[in-house]
């Protein structure tokens, strides 16, 4: 059995739409300052990010479950076959409507419900599958468990407390996997709270949209006392995702943003300085890397010589 070593959190189908050519791409780095070509396969993954570890899988299932199962059974063959058949239908329509530009100008140009149900999904799915969010989801589990322990177990529930100490909820892998992805009512639950948002498509016929390490960002109007970095169902929120170097999503809510009801679903045309503004967004909210099809970096540049 081959073993996939390179794992990437973030979909390579997903890059191959800020790409030059499908393949390459254009990488600025924030620590070392500096931009350099690459290929989408070398960039944000980790070794055996998704790997089942073996000691964890018993003697006696080791035939029947695959170590990367969590990788190739899940996100590659469920999740990401479904998000790249969407992406090129979408990236199919918008270039349709490019090729005449006043197609954009009544606002008659809509998403059509069925992206929003896939891409609501999707950007749940991508927004909960980062290293940040692998790491606050640990933190969640680490601050349970030391909670627990505090507790007189008297009062406490019993199959919380084994579930606590099970070996697999310590291994950030498992316990990431287990707690997000294998839950059926969790990400199901954030998709339709996001299908529910004022949905903007915003199309850029010139300049491109970076994307990054951490593509999905929230902006909200209030910090709640219990709100967490890995929410995205914030009060007044604002959740910012470039699908490819032309489409970028942007999704209201609904509540505080009453008068941009009227405009949910329209597909806009949106200029130069519009792209610049949410391409500095995601150098923000960027780990580290974001990425572009061309190496259109100087505002990264000249922003990081401030810092």
């Amino acid at each position: 059995m081959g073993d996939s070593i390179k794992q990437h959190y973030i979909p390579q189908c997903y890059l191959s739409n800020f790409s030059c050519d499908g393949k390459a791409i254009w990488v600025y780095n924030k620590k070392e300052r500096k931009a350099y070509l690459t290929s989408i396969d070398k960039i944000f993954q980790k070794k055996h990010w998704y790997r089942i570890p073996d000691e964890l899988i018993p003697e006696q299932d080791k035939d029947i479950i695959n170590p990367l199962s969590i990788e190739k059974d899940f996100f590659a063959d469920q999740v990401e076959s479904q998000f790249n058949h969407y992406l090129k239908s979408l990236v199919c329509n918008i270039d349709e409507l490019l090729q005449d530009e006043s197609n954009f100008q009544n606002y008659n140009c809509r998403l059509h419900e069925d992206y929003v149900d896939e891409f609501s999904m999707q950007i749940a799915i991508q927004f909960f599958r980062t290293p940040k969010a692998r790491q606050e989801v640990m933190g969640i589990i680490s601050d349970l468990a030391e909670k627990f322990q505090m507790t007189d177990s008297k009062y406490m529930d019993n199959e919380i407390i084994a579930e606590l100490n099970k070996p697999h909820i310590q291994n950030p892998t498992i316990a990431h996997f287990w707690t997000i992805f294998a839950n059926d009512k969790f990400i199901p639950g954030i998709t339709e709270i996001l299908k529910g948002k004022i949905w903007l498509t915003c199309v850029s016929s010139n300049v491109p949209f970076y994307t990054s390490d951490s593509p999905v960002s929230v902006e909200n109007m209030y910090n709640m006392p219990n709100d967490t970095d890995i929410s995205l169902n914030r009060i007044g929120s604002i959740i910012t995702y470039p699908i490819t170097s032309k489409i970028l999503f942007k999704l209201l809510d609904r509540e505080y943003y009453t008068d941009m009801a009227n405009e949910d679903r329209n597909i806009i045309l949106v200029n130069d300085e519009y792209v610049k503004k949410e391409n500095m967004r995601q150098f923000s909210i960027a780990q580290n890397e974001i990425v572009s099809p061309i190496n259109n970096f100087d505002d990264c540049i000249h922003y990081g010589k401030k810092d």
